[in-house]
């Protein structure tokens, strides 16, 4: 039969295992703080690779814009190499155009009842269209580069300006209002303001081999623009049938300053360069035209000899083109040599860009399987934690806690983290914690066990003393004499039976 205490302490056991089962282990919150013991572990990890990474981008980003700027300067100067194209054969053009306007001016000046003019404008003609096409190609070629860059746009108007006064030029010229003077100094100025343009291109200081570059093909420039000038020279005294003396002396200050220029230009030039120009003096054509040239200006002795101007023209033209042959290598080596320059730097630049990229990407890969990495094993380690509190730790008390006998063993589980970093060595202290709480329960129930059984028998030891003293009473009982020993005796005898229901219970 269960009384009504044991009724009551069972119902007191059954609520308290209820309450515990039905607790939630909730995560710790707490109103957001600006504290850094307060982030969230995903906030600390991209708190720890943006500092650093903003770092780098930013020094990254100097290095891209610096290798960038140079990539651009690289560019400009290369199309104001390319440029040269253009600008070497509007040159060209025009010292045609001027050598033959010479000799055609000096013809109709000393006989102008023989000089044919429209033959002589027939001939001039087709230098013109020469000249105007290659001004529209030049002027095509520059207008974009003279939009960008400042600095080349003011020696490029200068020679715009001294190019759109070759048609008032032309019309003196036909009308016999320009003379010989007028003639070279109009050509000359757009001659001079076109080789300045073609010698404006100038890398920074760290590329002197793109400077000398430049020069090379300039001061081949000036040796062509030199010998066209003797060739304009010689042609014009032989269209007037004599030299002057002005003309004689013009001719050897010319011959000195191609002698000095090509002098400088074997200073300035590489081996191969020299070599082709060498081999170019070496030409039958240009051999005949320097004899020709020899023996017109005389020296050594000599008088100057007025050489055939039919003559002359040719074999000039021939060492004229020679030049501008030899002129044009020398540009594409140059343009060939910039070119690989920028080539080369744009590869730079593009190779910063792609290491700048493939490292953030690199460390933004690193830091999210990092922190996914983290989150993971601490939300693993947080769910065995709930499952340990609401699940097994209960539930073995409460086996501990109803052992009808033997105690049993409870297995505890491995930690759910494995890894052998700080989160693995929580979870493993968090298994050892659960250990330790399974080892006091168990002794508890031990203790608990052990004390029961020390109850009972005390209370059997003493049912059989109160059995004993029952006993007792009866045999006095029957031996009582008196009423009044009779009624003590069954006063002693309900308090034996009292003790005995006690110790029943």
């Amino acid at each position: 039969m269960v009384t009504a205490a044991q009724q009551a302490l069972y119902d007191g056991l059954t609520h308290h295992r209820n309450s515990r089962s039905e607790v939630q282990v909730a995560p710790h919150r707490r109103p957001p703080r600006l504290r850094l013991r307060d982030w969230r572990i995903r906030t600390k990890l991209a708190t720890i690779v943006a500092i650093p990474s903003i770092a780098f981008v930013a020094l990254a980003a100097v290095q891209v814009g610096a290798s960038v700027g140079q990539a651009t300067v690289l560019s400009d100067f290369a199309a104001q190499v390319a440029i040269g194209e253009q600008i070497t054969m509007l040159v060209h053009e025009l010292q045609q155009e001027r050598d033959r306007t010479v000799g055609e001016l000096a013809e109709r000046q000393v006989a102008p009842n023989r000089y044919d003019a429209i033959s002589g404008s027939a001939a001039l003609r087709g230098h013109y269209d020469a000249v105007d096409r290659s001004i529209v190609e030049f002027r095509t070629a520059a207008a974009g580069l003279a939009q960008r860059d400042a600095a080349w746009r003011a020696p490029y108007t200068r020679a715009i300006e001294t190019v759109d006064q070759l048609p008032a030029l032309r019309t003196a010229v036909a009308n016999g209002s320009a003379d010989l003077t007028k003639v070279f100094d109009g050509y000359g100025r757009a001659i001079e303001a076109l080789v300045a343009l073609l010698a404006e291109p100038g890398p920074r200081a760290e590329q002197s081999e793109l400077a000398d570059a430049v020069s090379r093909y300039v001061q081949l420039a000036r040796i062509k623009e030199v010998s066209s000038q003797i060739r304009a020279r010689i042609y014009l005294a032989a269209r007037a049938g004599r030299f002057t003396a002005n003309t004689l002396a013009e001719l050897g200050d010319l011959r000195s300053q191609q002698y000095s220029a090509v002098a400088e230009y074997r200073t300035i030039a590489t081996l191969e360069q020299v070599q082709r120009y060498q081999a170019m003096t070496e030409d039958p054509r240009f051999r005949a035209a320097q004899a020709l040239e020899e023996e017109a200006v005389g020296g050594a002795g000599s008088r100057p000899a007025v050489p055939n101007a039919m003559d002359w023209w040719a074999l000039s033209q021939d060492r004229h083109q020679l030049l501008r042959t030899l002129e044009q290598e020398v540009l594409g080596d140059a343009i060939d040599q910039v070119e690989g320059k920028r080539s080369a730097q744009l590869r730079r630049t593009l190779l910063v860009v792609v290491v700048v990229l493939v490292v953030l990407c690199a460390a933004a890969g690193a830091s999210l399987i990092v922190g996914q990495s983290i989150v993971r094993s601490l939300r693993a380690l947080r769910n065995q934690a709930l499952q340990v509190a609401q699940s097994d730790l209960p539930e073995a008390l409460e086996r501990l806690r109803n052992v009808p006998a033997e105690i049993p063993e409870i297995t505890v589980p491995p930690a759910a983290v494995q890894s052998m970093d700080e989160v693995g060595e929580v979870a493993e202290a968090f298994v050892a914690v659960h250990r330790s709480a399974i080892s006091v329960a168990r002794e508890q129930a031990a203790m608990r066990r052990n004390v029961n059984a020390m109850f009972i028998n005390l209370a059997r030891r003493s049912q059989v003393l109160v059995e004993r003293q029952l006993e007792i009473l009866d045999e006095l009982k029957r031996e009582a004499s008196s009423h009044q020993q009779m009624e003590k005796l069954l006063k002693v005898d309900r308090l034996a039976a009292r003790l005995r229901r006690n110790d029943e219970n």
